[in-house]
């Protein structure tokens, strides 16, 4: 057990030397002009320095040219070739792949404006229905009003021709005729008018819940908007 300890604790680095050359051979071969390249290109560099320092005295011209290092360098350039073919290939699916992607989002995009368009127009005519709706209230309101009045004013008007017809009295009787004239006349436009509104009213209520269900997706129960 004491030699194989021994054995184990003499194959342990005594320093990081080795870790650190590498360090600084590495940033000899990655300048400033040669920034961009890859890690198999630096670990190619790298391999080649080692060689050359370990069989030709780290010079390039006590490399001996062989016939098996000529079909080394041409299958090298070979694998150069078809890796820049690759990577050819490889941008351009890339190029590709973020066009698509782009196209897809400015699809999404439209789509989305389109929505909130029709959605924008869906709430303006929804405002516009339930204005028509409320000036619609205010006007049968006030036809309403009028229709009350003249219905007093016919009271009034029958009341002073029976007391004209009783005291003989002619004037009083043309004056409650005139009344009478008068409050028919108010009577008939009103009731016109508002059989008017109760068809425009009938006509927006069937507007909005016409919305109703398009915004719900189904039909909604029958409401009483106006």
């Amino acid at each position: 057990m004491l030699g194989k300890t021994v054995m184990a604790c003499l194959s342990l680095s005594h320093g990081n030397a080795d870790a650190e050359r590498s360090f600084s051979a590495n940033k000899n071969t990655v300048t400033a002009a040669r920034a961009r390249l890859g890690d198999r290109t630096i670990n190619g560099i790298r391999l080649v320095k080692d060689s050359m320092r370990c069989h030709a005295s780290g010079k390039a011209a006590n490399v001996i040219i062989t016939p098996a290092l000529l079909r080394s360098a041409r299958a090298s350039y070979v694998l150069y070739k078809k890796q820049l073919e690759e990577d050819r290939k490889n941008e351009e699916v890339m190029k590709r792949e973020e066009l698509a992607v782009k196209q897809r989002k400015e699809l999404e995009e439209a789509q989305k404006r389109e929505v909130e368009k029709v959605k924008e127009a869906k709430r303006k005519t929804l405002e516009m229905l339930t204005k028509q709706e409320s000036d619609i209230n205010v006007a049968e309101k006030e036809q309403r009003n009028i229709l009350r009045g003249s219905g007093k004013l016919l009271e009034e008007a029958e009341g002073k021709l029976k007391d004209a017809i009783k005291a003989g009295n002619i004037d009083q009787i043309s004056v409650a005729h005139g009344l009478l004239e008068v409050a028919r006349k108010r009577m008939d436009l009103a009731t016109g008018e508002l059989s008017t509104l109760a068809a425009k009213r009938k006509t927006c209520s069937q507007k909005i819940r016409s919305h109703d269900e398009k915004e719900a997706g189904e039909p909604v129960a029958k409401k009483k908007h106006c």
